[in-house]
């Protein structure tokens, strides 16, 4: 990803000891446009390099390859590994039409596309859409391989790839607007009209038109009706998964977020554990704070646990961080696309959004991709990186007769650790007891024995080495 200079508002923010291990500050400036060629614009458009209304944005978690919904166009674009685009980059393939010059046309067919509303690629580089308007998800598998037009191999809403009737059961979908694969090989569809998230388990060996096993929001897979409170969705529009399995959903009608902890376990109809956006799960009026929010439909989850939401309509993008643990009511940590918490206003490009919807990724490094919809573009934000810090607390000889040492010490990070290691010379790497304070004890040799600590975070950042050298007599 392309070096930012950092500002001086930023830099205070981190030397504030304010950012995560990774994340993104209020007021960071988008480093990359697709769908525009520079950020001062905003037309849509049909070409290769072009977008209208795009509704979401999924990176092959293998190969790096970009996927866009480009809704109003019925298409679904692929551009090249994120690390070689640059701003306004032409698709090299897309998917739903035959290709880049023909006016969009909505189809139901296996190649075929109406009004795409999300993207997600999984781990085994599939790629799954919501074919909103067929009423159904498509499923291509391979999807970074895939020239232009190919057909999608798998269909779920619908028995085939031929019909897009709307029904509420296990096996049907009314306006599917958001999908995720979870780490369990379990797909999830908010389907947004029937006002439910449904679970359909071991997806890799259900066919198409398979009924879904579980659904939250509704206390069966034959009802559809709007709900309210812990256990009802108001119009669902985009879904998450934390590391952790909690599921969170945007509604867009109740005005929040909500979090159902360990997701798969539950059973159907089971109540949500919070709530963001609103005070408790009793309410749901708009508003314009850090603590509420006003039609919120997109979502997009890092693996340290922060949070993105899409405040559709106050034109920003909101950061929770350690989202599966905060409780109802929590405010937001930072916001993207406006000066503060209670500003909403919409104009240039360059510095606001235009009501951003969608689902949107954090990829390897950090940073946030998102689709910027009424200005036609998906954007990128870079993410500030902070290492871990390690330090001995311990007295560590130099010399010693023993047979053995004791080492502690503390660690530290802004966001999450996940061990203390340490080898001895090139021996294998082991793991010390404890995290921020930890300790280990290490046998020693004859002669010199040289130890190297290190922490580790959740993005894999490790900290600065810690090498200790004892000679046993």
């Amino acid at each position: 990803m392309k070096t930012t200079s950092i500002t001086a508002s930023l830099f205070a923010t981190i030397m504030a000891g304010f950012c995560l291990a990774r994340t993104i500050p209020s007021q960071t400036g988008a480093d990359l446009v697709l769908g525009q060629s520079m950020l001062n614009s905003n037309q849509p458009g049909t070409a290769a390099v072009n977008l209208d209304s795009p509704s979401g944005v999924a990176l092959d978690p293998v190969t790096g390859k970009v996927f866009v919904a480009d809704s109003n166009n019925h298409r679904v674009l692929r551009y090249a590994s994120a690390s070689a685009l640059a701003n306004g980059a032409a698709a090299e393939i897309v998917l739903g039409q035959s290709g880049f010059a023909n006016p969009p046309v909505a189809a139901v067919t296996s190649q075929g596309m109406d009004r795409p509303a999300a993207v997600f690629v999984d781990r085994r580089g599939r790629l799954w859409v919501a074919d909103r308007n067929n009423a159904r998800v498509l499923r291509f598998s391979n999807a970074s391989q895939l020239a232009s037009h190919a057909a999608a191999d798998r269909v779920y809403g619908q028995p085939g790839f031929t019909t897009n009737d709307f029904t509420v059961t296990a096996s049907g979908m009314i306006n599917p607007t958001a999908v995720w694969v979870d780490s369990g090989d379990r797909l999830w569809v908010a389907d947004e009209a029937s006002c439910r998230v449904m679970r359909f388990d071991a997806i890799t060996q259900k066919a198409s038109g398979a009924a879904a096993d579980g659904v939250l929001g509704q206390p069966d897979l034959t009802s559809g009706v709007q709900g309210a409170g812990a256990t009802g969705l108001e119009r669902p529009m985009a879904i998450a998964i934390s590391p952790t399995g909690s599921l969170f959903v945007a509604c867009e009608r109740g005005n929040r977020v909500v979090r159902f902890d360990q997701a798969a376990t539950l059973a159907n109809g089971a109540a949500a554990s919070a709530v963001f956006g609103q005070a408790d799960f009793s309410g749901a009026d708009a508003g314009l704070s850090a603590t509420r929010l006003s039609n919120p439909s997109g979502l997009g989850i890092a693996k340290d646990d922060t949070l993105w939401v899409c405040d559709e309509y106050n034109n920003r993008v909101l950061r929770f961080d350690r989202a599966s643990t905060r409780s109802s009511g929590a405010a937001a940590n930072a916001v993207l696309g406006q000066p503060d918490f209670v500003s909403n206003a919409t104009g240039d490009p360059q510095t606001s959004f235009s009501y951003p919807k969608g689902g949107m990724v954090v990829d390897a490094e950090g940073a946030l991709w998102l689709t910027d919809r009424f200005n036609s573009r998906v954007l990128r934000f870079p993410a500030v990186v902070s290492i871990p810090k390690l330090t001995v607390t311990s007295s560590v000889p130099k010399t010693t007769r023993s047979r053995s040492v004791t080492i502690q010490g503390k660690a530290s990070d802004p966001n999450r650790l996940v061990r203390v290691r340490y080898r001895v010379g090139d021996g294998p790497l082991q793991v010390a007891d404890g995290l921020r304070d930890w300790e280990f004890t290490q046998p020693l040799v004859k002669g010199e024995n040289r130890i190297i600590i290190t922490a580790q975070d959740t993005w894999g950042d490790l900290s600065e080495r810690k090498i200790l050298k004892i000679t046993r007599k």
